[in-house]
């Protein structure tokens, strides 16, 4: 019996309607009523964005748009035109069945991979443990997996934006070590992928399940807009078995399995020009970067640098500038002057920069309408995340300051720092300023209606870094209050709180145009 798996009549994405309910639909279903579904839901942040990239390439290739006008006139149609997509199923449906035998989706025929050596299909996923990669919530061994069609199906979505290196020659994705994405969310699906739309008077090339599959190794040096959407840098054949069989991961029931699959090197990207128009630039000294995860660091602290800074802000370390997700840049022209705030979901998974997979990151945040209205609002906004920088760093090392030993080792004094302590009270003070920093940002955007904006704002800034000053203190003096057993500990904590008291003194409320002074670097 030849096994099939058609995503275009099978249920295999979740999505939620704008009722609150539940469903899992087929491929034709989500985009045919995209404006009755909410959104694409899925218990893995790095899936759900998947998913989102893939619809994202799939719309670019069903509509091509041209200009803003295209955009607009689409959105004020409220929803798809089925003639449209049903003569795109018609024409390339063939391309959307999982197990076919000379066009898999997202694959290579299984013609081409007889002689290759057969892995784990768990090794498709980022939070399972396979090989040297820690164990998170999934305690099993990788050879015991046997995924569902659905499940396969979903997870080949998520390599194009999350793949890293592999070793044995095994590249990362177009955008190398994975970077924070942005992702601007309307009030429904269609309206979401709308505003996603990446215009562009260039050539957009094809989408990579109507390309050819990638040679093994193959060292690419450009990309067009739908290559680098769905980028291949793996070469992937599932190999399907017959059941029935209980899926390990969702723990359903499915007809056909896969349990191994062909896993080898694909693209090798050396593309200078390619920019991702859902990812934020950081630009040094040594070169352009990407914003990406980083350890003890909230990802809303990264929302100057992610969403509102475009090219001229400067970050803690004076010498960088950042450069907001594009996407953000085109989508603002819609919607920006129509409602009061802006959504945007960020998705994240945190490396080693290597192999190991430590952390995914998911964050929705609102943003305030209005913010390129005020003058230097976006250096506004980074100079206030930039003074919570110095205090946090302040506040981090009075705390190791207090609870510094120093033991003699031969002739020389060894300086034992428990630095888990300041780092503990440190993630204390920013867990308390998310809420506040967001209330700053929509204070700061009402600023533009303002009859004397430079002197709310110089009020505004200057209540912001009272806040700040007080938060660091409070802090200090609660991870401190039980410290002091001895003379020396109390000669510590003087000082300690001393050092505190001056720095934070010495935290500016300047405008971000006057301020010269470098920050401390922060984490």
């Amino acid at each position: 019996m030849q096994p099939a798996f058609d995503l275009l009549t099978e249920p295999w994405v979740t999505v939620r309607d704008v009722k609150g309910r539940i469903c899992v639909v087929h491929l034709r279903d989500v985009l045919a009523k995209a404006h009755e579904w909410s959104e694409v839901i899925d218990e893995s942040p790095l899936i759900q964005f998947g998913l989102y990239r893939f619809l994202q390439a799939l719309i670019i290739d069903i509509f091509p748009l041209k200009g803003q006008r295209g955009r607009l006139e689409l959105m004020e149609e409220g929803q798809f035109d089925e003639t449209k997509l049903n003569a795109y199923w018609e024409k390339y449906g063939v391309y959307f069945d999982l197990f076919d035998a000379e066009r898999p989706f997202l694959q290579v025929p299984p013609r081409e991979q007889e002689k290759v050596k057969r892995k784990s299909v768990a090794e498709l996923f980022h939070q399972l443990p396979t090989g040297t990669n820690v164990i998170h919530f999934h305690h099993r061994l990788q050879d015991e997996y046997v995924l569902a069609p659905d499940v396969c199906a979903r997870i080949m979505t998520t390599l194009s934006p999350f793949t890293t290196a592999g070793g044995q020659g095994l590249s990362p994705s177009i955008n190398g070590n994975p970077p924070y994405y942005v992702w601007r969310k309307g009030d429904n699906l269609f309206e979401t992928l709308l505003l996603n739309y990446w215009i562009t008077d260039q050539d957009r090339g094809i989408p990579a399940w109507r390309d050819r599959r990638p040679s093994r190794g193959e060292t690419r040096s450009e990309a067009r807009l739908l290559e680098g959407l769905t980028w291949q840098p793996r070469r992937v054949t599932l190999i399907p078995e017959m059941g029935p069989f209980q899926c390990t991961y969702s723990g359903r029931s499915c007809q056909w399995g896969v349990r191994q699959m062909v896993f080898e090197a694909g693209f090798q990207a050396r593309v200078d020009t390619w920019r991702d128009p859902n990812v934020a630039v950081v630009n040094t000294d040594k070169g352009r970067s990407f914003v990406r995860p980083r350890w003890g660091r909230q990802t809303w602290r990264d929302v100057g640098p992610l969403a509102l800074i475009d090219g001229a802000g400067k970050g803690v370390q004076e010498k960088n500038s950042y450069e907001r997700a594009p996407i953000l840049n085109q989508a603002s022209i819609y919607l920006e002057c129509e409602q009061q705030t802006t959504t945007i979901e960020v998705y994240g998974l945190q490396t080693d920069g290597n192999m190991k997979y430590l952390d995914w990151r998911y964050e929705e945040l609102q943003l305030p309408a209005g913010l390129e209205q005020v003058p230097n609002g976006e250096e506004f906004a980074l100079q206030a995340m930039n003074n919570a920088e110095k205090a946090a760093w302040a506040l981090r090392k009075a705390v190791n300051m207090c609870v510094q030993i120093k033991q003699k080792k031969g002739k020389k004094e060894q300086k034992i720092w428990p630095g888990e302590w300041g780092q503990r009270v440190e993630d204390a003070y920013w867990l308390s300023l998310e809420a506040p920093y967001l209330a700053f940002l929509s204070v700061l955007a009402g600023t533009a209606k303002e009859e004397d904006p430079d002197k709310h704002l110089e009020t505004l800034m200057e209540a912001w870094t009272k806040e700040i000053r007080n938060k660091a203190s409070d802090y200090f003096t609660e991870a401190t209050k039980e410290n002091v057993s001895d003379a020396e500990a109390m000669r510590r904590q003087i000082q300690a709180e001393q050092y505190l008291r001056r720095s934070l003194r010495f935290i500016g409320v300047k405008s971000p145009s006057k301020d010269e002074d470098a920050a401390k670097k922060g984490r």
